[in-house]
């Protein structure tokens, strides 16, 4: 596909971890699926998508239903996984957007995490940020060769993405939280949301200030709701 990775940051080792990313493109998969060890979250409806839902089978996805009253029975299924040590991986915006912003997280989800021992699953939100196109910073106009988000036909975005040069994609993983940390489920997804959405921003600047990128790569911000 010709996207070369860049990874920041330390990917947690700890089992089980839930990594939670914002959500671009189907090429996440390949990105954060290469480098995380764990199963992905999708809608159901991907599990019938050609060409990714094949993909996704054999990647053992859990498919879940979007549909609220579904998500106690999601919560249970996904807290099984981990009690039995197994990471998952979750784009918690619920859609893909155009990559240059990320949308609220929903956070029923989260409460997974919460593990039926009593011990807290680790949470470590991911960056992913497509920044540059043949070494030069990335226009928007290039961008959608990449994104994939709204109605836009799968087929023909793929073909035309595939005959695209080298691109760049930044993947920076941030210190993990647990949600006891937080007062709730919701302040622990907006954290998350938040920490992942100025970090993306901070990556597309065009002079790429490496201090700036670094302040979200090497340490846990300090506004952490108790």
């Amino acid at each position: 596909m010709g996207l070369k990775l860049e990874v920041r940051g330390d990917l947690s080792l700890a089992r089980p971890t839930l990594f939670i990313s914002n959500h671009i493109s189907y090429t996440d998969i390949f990105v954060l699926g290469g480098i995380a060890p764990g199963n992905f979250i999708a809608k159901s409806e991907v599990a019938g998508w050609p060409v990714l839902g094949n993909l996704a089978r054999i990647q053992d996805t859990l498919f879940f239903e979007r549909k609220g009253r579904h998500a106690r029975s999601q919560v249970n299924v996904m807290r099984t996984h981990m009690t039995n040590g197994g990471n998952l991986i979750l784009f918690p915006e619920g859609t893909s957007t155009e990559g240059t912003h990320v949308e609220p997280f929903k956070s029923s989800l989260f409460s997974a995490t919460d593990l039926e021992s009593k011990q807290q699953a680790l949470i470590q939100p991911v960056t992913i940020s497509y920044t540059r196109y043949q070494g030069e910073p990335m226009s928007q106009d290039i961008r959608e060769y990449y994104a994939w988000y709204g109605t836009t036909p799968f087929s023909p975005h793929f073909f035309e993405m595939l005959g695209m040069h080298s691109a760049r994609v930044e993947l920076i993983f941030h210190p993990p939280v647990k949600l006891n940390e937080f007062e709730s489920r919701k302040s622990c997804a907006e954290y998350c949301q938040q920490l992942i959405s100025k970090s993306l921003t901070a990556t597309l600047d065009v002079n790429e200030d490496e201090d700036n990128i670094n302040e979200f790569v090497n340490q846990k911000t300090n506004n952490v709701v108790k």
